[in-house]
């Protein structure tokens, strides 16, 4: 064959390939690197037509792009050199050749809807190179948006590398994000981010236009999780990016949906031409790379979701048979215990089956695995995979499943992300999953993604895919995976909220801007399209739909009103705890609950408003767990026990919290382990929420300007943070190399607190733990950075104004008695808080500063008196770090009532805490700002250099 007779039988491949990739250009490369340079094979070619004078046509691809189901593919060389470099292929496919004229040579907002695995993503990243040739050297943003950490950390560390060649640096910002992280934004002109995170940042921007105006254009993957819980805030974002007004371009990407029109309509065509449609390409799933066969099973079973999973399990290796064709195979399951009992039905179904009817070869090598269970199903070519096994017998699982001595692989949906296993049969063995505390079905991303794993493109052309339900879900499925599933919008769930945010960053400032901000939403675009799936109870079923949506606004707005988290002083505009509200992302009956909270409040009060929030609302007693909470309940640890029936989310989120800050023991037993893992899985999103609840509480104290629910509300924060108690010997577990039993041997001997430890030489740790040398020395060494504050506390003078009150000048000289500045302890950012309050209990001043910023000269303040008082006290302490808070009070006297305004008497000092070992020093701290992120820094951040 010569190479004319080679390009025929290429553009013929091509022509009928439902998606043209590289792969026949390389096949093409191959045949050249085979047979001699191209120039010796046309050599050859022109002494063969010269012999035979038979003149062959030829052609060249080169000159003539090939077709691809009616659509010209585009060469890459059509492109400048400076942006195609990026591109490691000469030919782009069907599905990014249709999008070209739209992507590249262009600036419309673009919506694609593909099929998973169409190469949608290319289609971003021709958007990006003609911003890169528009823009040249002027500054610019690009921000990618992906549902996922880890579809960002694989976009990510793809673009890094891939734009590094057109000097455009890369960050990724999701997740926890420090100031140091932050950083890397500074010199980024392409961030990787989720909707929360960019939710999260964008709100702190409220007088920062610049920063906005530098965004230049806007990706957003997985556009179609709008229809998922999380949706809303993508959709909250995206239209706060719409309605800022800036020249930003919107590209869009979403697997196969039934209205992707209407995503069209939301984003607008341009800023320019909003009321148009944005540009639209759809391809259907004969696009797909991997021909997908899809087969959704129903099943009416138990009342359970664990009796439907024992259920479907004996019909896995039906399934298996009937559809794997012997190859390569993943089920999911619901749990991880799911998993390991499906792999051992699966093993056990393999043994039990003739020789020469295996569902699925013998092993041709036995991996070897370190878990006992594992090690047995493996001889039966079946695994097992999720975070509960070793890292080494995970990694040999993987490669044992790559190299085929694994056929089939049972995992828990973890594995459908950040794992590139390819398989050709995919199982679903149900729909749902334990997500946190409780049963809830697989969002329509997870199935997605795990659907997604069938499919090797490099072995095979076809692949299958099996979902395992109940039966009345049966017609969802179908509807999911034929992208027959309408989009709609799950904004108005939590409108209350994203209208709260939007008046704190000035978009609303009015109810007509209010309903302007609506009219952009996507949940505008499908109530006017599907006005029957959003009728709320609250309003007139017989309005239009316009008429609807401004009914939502007034009343969310006057809600906002009445709860004093916004004022409309002719403008609408957030009051200090809607800031709260919108800057800690709380639920509004969060805020109400609180925003009651009584005065003077007591640390059991403060704890209690915490574990009533509604974000612990799903933190339900199951079944079982009553007697295993009132068991715990009953520990010593357990500061504030619950003093009535336990029944209720927030007893059970009180009981976990303390049992942790009190390193209370789980009870043992036959009839409580089963509650252990639960108990452990529930405690960490406990803790997630919390931190975050604490410091909005302490905010919103702060407005209050009640000091003595500042400072308990401080102490609870930092004891979160630290995972312990303050007065207890628990602070020392601060200390790296101190545990539990090592805590209870220092307390045994007196040292039950941090600055006792370090009054201690180092032989007398070694004997009160009976340890040798040197782990004393290496014990004080490690305490050299934990900070020990001073503080003191002077007047410099009054002023005394009759019916007006006093002030006071106050000298405060705050500082560290250690030798080095501790700006970090045990990785641990050091911040200190300062309070100023007066006898009566009302705050006088509140400040933070990170370690590096406290200043050697003192603080000068004046203090405003408007009632008789006795003292004025000062506390400083640091956040997230027990046991460091410092005390100082000033006697004040001389002062006589007349001075005050009249009504006004003098109150009793208030009682600070609730519980024993009162200590002096009022120990308190916590961190306020979200990310520890000051907006200065954000400014900074953001800006390029």
């Amino acid at each position: 064959m010569n190479l004319d007779d080679f390009d025929r039988q290429l553009l013929a491949e091509v022509e009928q390939a439902s998606s043209p990739t590289v792969a026949a250009l390389q096949s093409r490369k191959r045949y050249l690197q085979g047979n001699g340079s191209e120039e010796q094979i046309k050599r050859r070619k022109t002494q063969a037509q010269a012999r035979d004078q038979v003149p062959a046509p030829s052609f060249n691809l080169r000159h003539a792009p090939p077709m691809a189901r009616g659509i010209q593919l585009v060469c890459t060389s059509q492109m400048p050199d400076r942006v195609s470099a990026i591109f490691p292929y000469e030919i782009l496919n069907a599905v990014q050749s249709k999008c070209f004229p739209v992507a590249f040579e262009s600036n419309d907002n673009l919506v694609v809807s593909a099929p998973t695995g169409s190469g949608k993503t290319v289609v971003m990243e021709l958007a990006i190179c003609r911003l890169v040739m528009e823009t040249r050297n002027a500054d610019f943003k690009v921000i990618y948006q992906a549902p996922t950490k880890s579809l960002c950390s694989e976009r990510y560390h793809d673009w890094s590398k891939k734009f590094k060649l057109l000097g455009l640096d890369v960050a990724e910002l999701t997740g926890d994000t420090s100031n140091d992280h932050l950083r890397q934004v500074q010199q980024a002109r392409i961030i990787i981010t989720t909707p929360e995170k960019w939710d999260s940042i964008t709100r702190k921007w409220r007088d920062n236009r610049r920063l906005l105006d530098m965004i230049k254009l806007f990706l957003v993957d997985e556009v179609h999780i709008l229809k998922d819980s999380r949706g809303a805030t993508l959709e909250a974002v995206v239209s706060r990016m719409k309605s800022i007004g800036t020249q930003v371009r919107f590209i869009a990407l979403s697997a196969t949906v039934p209205n992707s029109e209407d995503i069209a309509a939301w984003l607008g065509k341009s800023p320019e031409q909003s009321t148009q449609p944005a540009r639209i390409e759809v391809f259907d799933e004969s696009f797909r790379p991997v021909r997908l066969e899809k087969h959704v099973y129903g099943f009416q079973y138990g009342n359970n979701d664990f009796s439907l999973d024992n259920h479907l399990r004996k019909q896995v290796p039906d399934m298996i048979i009937k559809h794997s064709k012997k190859k390569a195979t993943m089920v999911f399951c619901m749990t991880r215990k799911s998993a390991l009992q499906t792999a051992q039905t699966l093993a056990e179904a393999w043994r039990n089956s003739e020789r020469h009817q295996l569902p699925w070869p013998a092993p041709r090598q036995i991996i070897v695995v370190g878990d006992t269970v594992l090690r047995d199903t493996v001889q039966a070519g079946v695994a097992f995979h999720h975070g509960g096994l070793s890292v080494e017998d995970r990694h040999a699982v993987e490669q044992g499943f790559l190299q085929g001595f694994i056929t089939v692989i049972c995992s828990t949906s973890t594995l459908a992300v950040g794992v590139n296993l390819p398989c050709y049969l995919v199982v679903l063995q149900g729909t749902t999953t334990w997500a946190t505390n409780a049963m809830q079905s697989y969002s329509d991303l997870e199935v997605m993604q795990m659907l997604g794993r069938a499919g090797r493109p490099q072995f095979e052309q076809s692949a299958c895919a099996v979902i395992l339900t109940r039966e009345q879900h049966v017609s969802r499925y179908q509807k999911m995976v034929s992208g027959q599933e309408l989009l709609e919008s799950t904004l108005h769930l939590n409108l209350v909220e994203h209208l709260n945010a939007e008046i704190g960053l000035g978009t609303i400032r009015s109810m007509a801007l209010a309903q302007k901000w609506l009219a952009s939403t996507f949940l505008r675009v499908r109530v006017m399209r599907n006005p029957g799936h959003y009728q709320l109870e609250e309003t007139n079923s017989h309005v239009g739909t316009d008429e609807m949506l401004q009914q939502w606004c007034e009343k969310d707005i006057q809600a906002l009103l009445h709860a004093n988290m916004v004022e409309d002083s002719g403008r609408l505009k957030c009051t200090e705890l809607g800031d709260a509200m919108a800057k800690y992302y709380v639920n509004f009956d969060t805020m109400k609950i609180f925003t009651a909270i009584p005065p003077k409040a007591k640390l059991r009060e403060i704890l209690s408003a915490l574990t009533r929030a509604a974000e612990f609302s799903e933190m339900r007693l199951r079944s079982g767990e009553k007697s295993y909470y009132k068991e715990l309940n009953k520990k010593s640890e357990i500061m504030f026990p619950v003093n009535v029936d336990i029944a209720l989310p927030e007893h059970k989120v009180s009981i976990i919290l303390q049992a942790e800050l009190g390193g209370a023991s789980q009870p043992d037993g036959e009839n409580f382990r089963k509650h252990h893992q639960q108990h452990s899985t529930e405690r960490l999103v406990i803790f997630s929420h919390a931190n975050r609840l604490i410091r909005c509480i302490i905010d919103c104290q702060i407005y209050m300007k009640d000091s003595v629910s500042v400072r308990n509300a401080l102490e609870l924060g930092r004891c979160i943070a630290a995972k312990v108690w303050d007065s207890t010997p628990r602070q020392l577990k601060q200390v790296p190399e101190i545990g539990d039993v090592l805590c209870r041997k220092l307390a045994s001997q007196g040292i039950n607190s941090i600055e006792k430890l370090l009054a201690k030489e180092a032989y007398q740790i070694e004997m009160a733990v009976g340890k040798t040398q040197p782990f004393g020395t290496r014990l004080l060494a490690k305490l050299q950075s934990y900070p020990r504050l001073r503080v003191s506390i002077k007047e410099m003078g009054r002023e005394i104004k009759r019916g007006h009150g006093a002030t006071l000048r106050l000298r405060v000289d705050v500082g560290f008695l250690n030798t080095k500045t501790p700006t970090y302890f045990h990785k641990t950012p050091v911040y200190v808080c300062f309070v100023v309050e007066d006898s009566n209990g009302n705050l006088l001043d509140f400040r933070r500063f990170s370690a590096g910023k406290l200043e050697s000269e003192p603080i000068l303040l004046s203090a405003v008196a408007e009632q008789p008082l006795t003292h004025v006290g000062c506390s400083v302490m640091c956040d997230e770090i027990v046991g460091t808070a410092m005390h100082a009070e000033l006697k004040v006297s001389g002062i006589p009532d007349a001075v005050f305004p009249a009504g006004i008497k003098s109150r009793p000092g208030p009682r600070d805490v609730d519980h024993p070992a009162i200590q002096k020093a009022s120990q308190v701290a916590t961190a306020f700002d979200d990310d520890d992120i000051e907006d200065a820094d954000l400014l900074a951040a953001t800006e390029p250099q």
